[in-house]
């Protein structure tokens, strides 16, 4: 089966419409979580990180923005390996959805120094 993906849908998503129930998001997110840990997508992720990063001295702040983050799981596992391998890495998430970047503050582990913003990137306001 073949799904163009050439272009975006002007559709508006159901996580971002901030209508979707509390229950609903947990358990959405909790899907793509449990997808994302078995098949690799946040491992990926990472890797490309690192790939992207590798070549930069281990002190040079290097800021990563994830759009349409979510709850902040990619972004929480960035910020475990940055620590681990004393990298200077500023985490920031944005999500259009209010609710999505509340449950990313509820999910942050403790001492986390990841930031989240509430923000249309398809607005004026993104600069």
């Amino acid at each position: 089966m073949f799904i163009n993906t050439k272009h975006r849908s002007n559709a508006k998503e159901i996580l971002d419409s901030g209508e979707t129930g509390d229950k609903d998001l947990l358990e959405a997110y909790n899907d793509i979580n449990t997808v994302n840990k078995l098949l690799g997508g946040n491992q990926i992720t990472l890797d490309g990180i690192i790939q992207l990063t590798k070549h930069l001295p281990e002190d040079k702040e290097v800021t990563i923005i994830d759009i349409g983050c979510g709850d902040g799981e990619i972004l929480f596992r960035c910020e475990q390996y940055a620590q681990k391998n004393r990298l200077n890495w500023r985490l920031v998430g944005v999500d259009i959805n209010k609710k999505s970047i509340d449950l990313a503050y509820k999910r942050a582990p403790q001492n986390s120094q990841v930031t989240f913003k509430v923000l249309d990137i398809f607005s004026n306001d993104f600069d």
